[in-house]
């Protein structure tokens, strides 16, 4: 009966070390996964922005070949690039108020009983 409990004593030891080492390995993964995705971000974002850098002097180019001064054509893009980002920046505050768990507080706040 002893050598029993061993010997299941030991399985269980082995199955707990082969999950944690399964663990280990995926979070390794995970880990350089997470890298390889925040790099390859950074580099797509930085893509964008040139693209987008580009497509504002393109703007800019066009409003000069239609007879403005360069002075007014960087002026309209700039303004462009303010309104969009006031209307960017006002739906970051809109989105923001997602993130106060207003019906989890509900919730969990405690409650008036009545009559005490």
């Amino acid at each position: 009966m002893a050598s029993a409990g061993v010997s299941l004593l030991r399985t269980f030891r082995s199955i707990v070390g082969d999950i944690l080492g399964l663990l280990a390995l995926e979070a390794r993964l995970a880990g350089l996964s997470i890298a390889a995705m925040l790099g390859l971000g950074v580099a797509a974002a930085l893509l964008f922005i040139t693209a987008w850098l580009l497509f504002v002097a393109g703007i800019a180019f066009s409003l000069v070949d239609l007879g403005l001064g360069w002075g007014l054509a960087l002026l309209i893009t700039a303004l462009l690039n303010i309104v969009l980002g006031v209307i960017l920046v006002r739906l970051i505050f809109v989105f923001s108020r997602n993130l106060l768990f207003k019906a989890t507080r509900r919730q969990m706040a405690p409650r008036a009983r009545g009559g005490e």
